[in-house]
């Protein structure tokens, strides 16, 4: 009877130690933060990893860590196992468990680098946008300039055509430049946990929704398994197939243009 006790109390133990470090380490660090975006003008300051939003595809990589770590850890120090061979013993479940720390990694690094691409998309844009202001300016106040004198000359005249023709092209490339600001340019202030995890800057989003509803059911199942039956949980192929799916759904959702 002490056992079971002792088993009920450990195994939750276990994965409250990950989860109070993998904390520790983000209020030391920005492991669960996305990445600080571009600032809204050039001077405006970034704020501290502290105040940034969550990342869905960081918190899903801390997820698993936290459940595979704690459960590792459960098995060798209050199961039949040792460390050394627990993964050679559970060769199968451990394959399956690479398999699964390895989609939720490559999710969390090609969303970073989705986000790297956009910001650099917002920094070119930005700088286009600060060199045509003023030369739309200047053209402008050319334009206003000939007609004006076009207007008081004995015979009436046109301002010149190639000026104005410039000019719309001019204006025509800004409003793209600002239209792409506004489509790609990530949002610096944090949110609540979940609106964090569950919106992006197109709003709320299904696909960051299924992504999420997914990892919390594959974990607890996953968390029921290895207090049941003392050893890891298998995923069978359509289990990774369904988590890698979704994984590439939120991904390819997160391509500039792909939920605009």
């Amino acid at each position: 009877m002490w056992q079971t006790v002792l088993h009920a109390i450990a195994y939750p133990l276990c994965l409250l130690i990950v989860l109070v470090l993998v904390v520790w380490a983000d209020r030391a660090f920005p492991v669960l933060r996305d990445a600080p975006a571009p600032p809204a003008s050039p001077g405006d300051p970034v704020p501290t990893h502290i105040l940034r939003p969550y990342s869905l595809g960081r918190v899903q990589m801390a997820f698993w860590t936290i459940l595979i770590v704690g459960s590792l850890a459960y098995l060798c120090i209050f199961g039949t196992h040792e460390f050394a061979s627990i993964l050679v013993d559970q060769g199968d479940q451990s394959a399956d468990l690479a398999v699964l720390m390895g989609i939720s990694g490559a999710t969390g690094l090609l969303a970073a680098g989705v986000d790297f691409d956009k910001d650099k998309q917002v920094v070119a844009a930005q700088a286009a946008v600060a060199a045509l202001q003023p030369a739309i300016q200047d053209m402008k106040t050319a334009a206003a300039g000939g007609l004006a004198a076009a207007a008081n000359a004995p015979a009436p005249g046109q301002p010149d055509p190639a000026l104005i023709a410039q000019l719309a092209a001019k204006t025509v490339e800004l409003r793209q430049h600002q239209v792409t600001i506004r489509r790609l340019q990530r949002d610096n202030i944090r949110g609540t946990f979940i609106s964090d995890l569950l919106t992006d800057e197109n709003g709320n989003s299904l696909h960051r929704l299924q992504l999420l509803l997914f990892t919390l059911l594959f974990g607890a199942g996953f968390v029921i398994s290895v207090a049941a039956k003392q050893s890891l949980m298998g995923f069978n192929a359509n289990m990774l197939a369904l988590m890698g799916i979704s994984s590439g759904v939120y991904v390819g959702f997160k391509l500039p243009g792909s939920s605009a």
